[in-house]
């Protein structure tokens, strides 16, 4: 997950479709992230629908297009409707993941369930919308996190893997606390990243974890960012 994989670097863009060489590296490293948490022990946080109290709740993820917002409705220990309430994929390829993935989670009783193919992003999108809609039920992730009280005091630079490529980190650690954390060098848009770069780093000195929420609007970014630093520490460790 940490490899690189970058247009312009890894890969090379194919003129008059940037963009749309860029998807599919996009789509590709999260078929990478699947196959990890599949084989490799890196799934996030489950949820346990049975200690959810009945009620209907509200979270937003990135799809393609855009932000997509769901309600899911938990009633008696179960899932029992997710309704997308807006999104801004395109029309006639995200429909198959609008329908399917909402069912296959009521279905399987299961937030983590696979995507549909040819509309990844869409899926992923959902996915992540009905996780942050239900983040405070959540579960330790699997195979657990770096622990900063375990780290020597000292500086640890990691790598993680944005949108346009990889992500350098410098993390600081003192008397068992992050207590400072350099993004030194990122490939993806400003303006865009922005908001996980500045906000993702504050995050995780405040909450002194590393799998920390996700900026909105820059899902890859914050990933790249969160994978960074917990390269970092493991490598401390």
């Amino acid at each position: 997950m940490n490899d690189p994989l970058a247009i312009g670097q890894d890969l090379d863009a194919i003129a008059g479709a940037t963009i749309s060489a860029r998807s599919v590296a996009g789509g590709v490293k999260l078929v990478a992230g699947e196959i990890k948490n599949e084989f490799l022990g890196g799934g996030g946080p489950g949820i346990d629908f049975a200690k959810i109290p009945d009620g209907t709740y509200q979270g937003e993820g990135q799809g393609f297009g855009g932000k997509t917002r769901v309600e899911v409705e938990v009633k008696d220990g179960r899932l029992v409707e997710v309704r997308i309430v807006e999104h801004n994929d395109t029309a006639g390829i995200s429909d198959v993941a609008m329908e399917r993935i909402p069912q296959k989670m009521v279905e399987e009783q299961s937030v983590d369930v696979d995507t549909v193919g040819g509309a990844t992003f869409s899926s992923q999108g959902i996915i992540e919308a009905v996780n942050n809609a239900l983040q405070e039920f959540a579960g330790p992730a699997e195979g657990g996190g770096a622990d900063p009280g375990s780290v020597a005091d000292g500086t640890y630079t990691g790598t993680g893997m944005g949108f346009g490529g990889p992500i350098e980190v410098e993390v600081t650690v003192a008397g068992g606390q992050i207590t400072e954390i350099k993004v030194l060098s990122h490939n993806d848009s400003p303006g865009v990243s922005d908001a996980a770069i500045d906000r993702i780093p504050e995050r995780i000195i405040e909450e002194q974890q590393v799998e920390v929420d996700v900026v909105t609007g820059a899902t890859f970014t914050s990933r790249g960012i969160i994978d960074a630093v917990a390269d970092a520490l493991a490598g401390a460790q």
